[in-house]
């Protein structure tokens, strides 16, 4: 059983696919690839995503939403 339904995963995978189009490509890709070849482009999306899932987790840990 799903905790907050089956539409909270759907908005979810909405999100994330709109993020990977912005972006130009998934987290996973920019992080390893694109640092590995060097990529300023890469280098920027991957600091903007660790700071955002920084700054998501302060939220909640800290924020009361629990």
């Amino acid at each position: 059983e799903l905790p907050r339904g089956w539409y909270l995963i759907v908005i979810a995978g909405l999100l994330v696919g709109f993020g990977t189009r912005v972006g130009s490509g998934c987290t996973s890709g920019h992080g390893v690839c694109g640092i590995a070849n060097l990529s300023r482009r890469s280098l920027v999306a991957t600091l903007i995503f660790m700071g955002t899932a920084m700054v998501t987790v302060f939220i909640v840990r800290h924020g009361g939403f629990t």
